[in-house]
């Protein structure tokens, strides 16, 4: 195999399709995972020809579960608040993705507040503030007003399904704020390595703004961390007539 690299990466791309329109189960997804796993150990010790092609199982198994329990996270009594005026308390699970017209978050949720009832849930909200305010780390712990809500499928085929999107994420549905002044810091948290790996990342993006461009440090930061809010618009056009959006949008997912 000159690519084994490629072919194992078709395989979990295959087993994440595989469970998105079939919409496995977590707990046949992960039977099939581990009997994939068996195999797989089985061959190595005998010296299977087929090797290849039971690695492939793995990872396509490996896909699928994974997909399966973003799907499932997915399924969340927040989805009970559609159309509603809500609170929620909630912590921020990464990055902020800074946009020109927006600042978008995601947040692991809580509790919900509404009509004054407050209800411990689970769920992850994309959140999406329009005021250009202060800007939330990740790790700290948010009350957050807004509007709850879940995006329609795409009336015309083939079109972006951005509920979809949000789904293969483990989010459950979006959070609309007017005013920076909706949130409130409850407290700071997040764990030690992923504050370290994103303090890596800062200086990085700071290194590219020091020493490129402009548009070449943003559409490089697009490709290697997925933040496409810097890349100018007639950039982002052009990446969408040639298809080379998928691969910002890959990152990010």
């Amino acid at each position: 195999m000159q690519r084994p690299l490629v072919f194992l990466v078709v395989a979990l791309m295959i087993g994440i399709v595989g469970a998105s329109f079939s919409k496995t189960e977590v707990t046949a997804a992960l039977l099939t995972a581990v009997f994939a796993l068996l195999l797989a150990g089985i061959g190595v010790l005998r010296a299977w020809r087929f090797n290849a092609w039971v690695l492939f199982c793995v990872c396509a198994c490996l896909g699928m579960v994974l997909t399966s329990l973003k799907l499932a996270a997915v399924d969340s009594p927040l989805l009970a608040y559609k159309g509603k005026s809500v609170q929620v308390i909630g912590s921020v699970m990464d990055r902020p993705d800074v946009r020109p017209e927006a600042t978008f978050y995601k947040l692991e949720v809580s509790k919900i507040v509404h009509n004054q009832e407050s209800k411990s849930v689970s769920g992850v909200l994309r959140v999406k503030v329009k005021d250009r305010g202060k800007v939330f780390d990740y790790g700290d712990r948010l009350s957050i007003t807004g509007l709850l809500s879940v995006p329609e499928p795409p009336g015309n085929p083939g079109a972006f399904d951005y509920r979809a999107w949000l789904n293969r994420q483990g989010i459950s549905a979006t959070l609309t704020v007017n005013e920076a002044g909706a949130i409130k810091v409850l407290a700071k948290g997040g764990h030690p390595l992923l504050q370290t790996a994103y303090g890596v990342r800062d200086a990085l993006e700071k290194i590219f703004d020091q020493t490129l461009s402009k548009t070449n440090a943003a559409v490089l930061k697009g490709i290697l961390f997925g933040t496409r809010g810097e890349i100018p618009q007639d950039i982002q056009l052009a990446f969408n007539e040639t298809g080379l959006v998928h691969m910002t949008q890959a990152v990010k997912q």
